[in-house]
């Protein structure tokens, strides 16, 4: 929760827990939860964003830069992450590494509805 919902990084949760009296696994535990996580929840994902673009009658899409080191040390790389709310239904975060339509086309695939969305050219 603390990491979603609340936007805390790992590093912060440490602190956080330390203050409280309990230590939570060391940050490099934690980091290695994720890649599975991902594996076991991205088909869930993946199902919800499918159901909005088949039943949503429109969409609202933002899209927002995020820095993302891939390996320790490495220069940050540019990404995208898109928001995509389907009133009543799911909010799902999609990434790409460009922000254009051809990216927004892709990920929209299949959908016929309207789309709420910022003034950006893409």
């Amino acid at each position: 929760m603390s990491k979603y919902d609340d936007l805390l990084p790992l590093h912060r949760q440490e602190g956080i827990t330390r203050r409280e009296g309990f230590r939570i696994p060391p940050r490099s535990t934690l980091c290695s939860w994720f890649h599975p996580a991902e594996e076991y929840l991205s088909g869930i994902v993946d199902a919800m964003f499918d159901e909005s673009k088949q039943s949503a009658p429109y969409l609202a899409v933002d899209a927002t830069g995020a820095s993302v080191r891939g390996a320790q040390k490495a220069p940050c790389d540019p990404w995208h992450v898109f928001v995509f709310v389907a009133a009543q239904q799911h909010v799902v975060f999609r990434y790409a590494r460009t922000h254009d339509s051809t990216v927004l086309g892709e990920m929209l695939d299949g959908y016929r509805g309207y789309l709420l969305a910022d003034a950006s050219s893409i």
